[in-house]
């Protein structure tokens, strides 16, 4: 009789486990598409079975096995930091691109050329009051170029930052949520256990890393610690250090909670192309074309200043004026009549002889080796160069990023294949012990009516 009953018990305790089984297969395929989760399986323990000493077997479990590989989900999170840190810069770069525009009807470009064309129709009739202000109109209407390709990039400037707080605001979003799953965690140690929770917690730090990157370190009770750049406290246990930035014209400084700069450790994610767009692409561009500004405006000036007016005089003022600390930004020109320019040497008033090395300074590499077209069009390639090489690195980091995901899904993803048949498998030893306890009640029916 009692070895009957003990069998029952067995044969009882078996099929709650399969239930229990059947329910974590049931709760995979819920979740196979929910972001952040890894497949669950419980453990089966078989207990002793010697019968001799009264051990009398049976199964019981061990508890759940999560799946989880944490070498698979830091790979993922670091590809995810790249590809943050590609799409933004192709993002950045895309923005500048317009700027530099290099269309023969439009931009800096066409200003250059429309305005030594008009130079150039000087060395014909120098002394045509009409020619003298097309010169003038087409030098303002160059000057007004400049001025507007730095308006543009010093608008990409202040978009950069505006986007650099809100990648920040949700930097400080995501901790906020990871720190409410941290006192989850520190609440109850068998949260940890919790395949819901923990899948949250994993889709939170994959989002995290998009923006920044980040070292994360899973303490004993559940919790995280999360390092930005590696070396700067972000979260730790219940407690959140956040990141503030600090902008100047001379660029953006990012320092934590302590007041340290850490600019330079946030040098992946969204945040760091973001950074470098704002402190090293756009200040660059800047330069080149101050540069080009100063320069052209430079060689015009020293010419002028060597000839002499319609009246026989020297220049009283250059045709260009700018501020040698923003040159493209606040190039302008003066206000001269026609009659002011000084297109004739001083040794042969009334002729064309200054007007002729005006119209030569087209052709002359008086900028760094280059003519001042040449050098326009390489600032504007050198965008385009930006453009392509950040497009191509995002376009890599993509199917990068789609191999370590598909890696990470083949070690702990769900397949719904594999858990249909770990379902198929639990039916039919659930049928199995069913029958088994249905015998074994029918024995111990029998027993009891024979003892009767």
């Amino acid at each position: 009789m009692g070895n009957l009953l003990t069998s029952l018990l067995n044969s009882s305790n078996a099929l709650r486990l399969l239930e229990r089984g059947m329910e974590v297969v049931g709760n995979n395929v819920s979740n196979v598409n929910t972001p952040g989760y890894t497949k669950q399986r419980l453990e089966f323990q078989a207990q002793r079975f010697q019968l001799d000493v009264g051990l009398p077997g049976g199964v019981s479990s061990s508890g759940l096995l999560d799946s989880r590989e944490e070498y698979a989900e830091r790979d993922v999170r670091r590809q995810q930091e790249r590809y943050g840190y590609a799409s933004q810069k192709a993002a950045g770069m895309q923005a500048l691109e317009p700027i530099f525009d290099i269309q023969e009807d439009s931009g800096i470009s066409a200003s250059m050329n429309q305005f030594f064309q008009s130079l150039s129709a000087l060395t014909v009739a120098p002394n045509d009051t009409g020619a003298r202000q097309v010169a003038l109109e087409r030098a303002r209407a160059l000057a007004t170029s400049f001025n507007a390709t730095a308006g543009s990039l010093a608008e990409a400037s202040r978009a950069t930052d505006r986007d650099l707080n809100s990648a920040l605001s949700q930097v400080q979003a995501i901790g906020e949520k990871l720190l409410d799953l941290n006192k989850q965690f520190r609440a109850d140690y068998r949260a940890q256990q919790d395949a819901g929770l923990n899948a949250q917690l994993f889709s939170t730090l994959e989002d995290l890393s998009q923006i920044v990157n980040t070292t994360v370190l899973r303490q004993e009770d559940g919790s995280v610690t999360v390092y930005l750049g590696g070396q700067s406290l972000f979260l730790l246990g219940d407690h959140l250090y956040p990141v503030t930035a600090e902008y100047t014209s001379d660029g953006v400084t990012l320092k934590n909670s302590q007041g340290d700069d850490i600019t330079g450790a946030l040098n992946d994610g969204r945040i760091g192309a973001l950074v470098s767009m704002r402190n090293e692409e756009i200040p660059s561009y800047t330069g080149d074309l101050n540069h080009l500004a100063a320069g052209l405006a430079d060689a015009v000036n020293n010419t002028l200043a060597g000839g002499v007016d319609a009246n026989g005089n020297p220049p009283a003022q250059n045709l260009f004026v700018y501020d040698p600390a923003n040159a493209a930004k606040t190039l302008a020109v003066n206000d001269l009549a026609p009659e002011d320019l000084a297109l004739a040497s001083p040794g042969a008033p009334q002729g064309n002889g200054n007007a002729l090395l005006l119209a030569q300074l087209d052709k002359a590499a008086a900028l760094d080796g280059f003519t001042f077209s040449e050098f326009y069009g390489n600032i504007a390639a050198h965008v385009g160069r930006g453009v392509t090489n950040a497009t191509e690195l995002q376009k890599t980091q993509d199917q990068i990023v789609a191999q370590a995901k598909e890696w990470r899904q083949q070690v702990s993803g769900v397949s719904l294949d594999e858990e249909a048949v770990l379902m198929l498998q639990y039916q039919r030893s659930y049928q199995a012990a069913a029958k088994m306890v249905t015998t074994l009640d029918e024995m111990t029916q029998t027993l009891i009516d024979m003892i009767r």
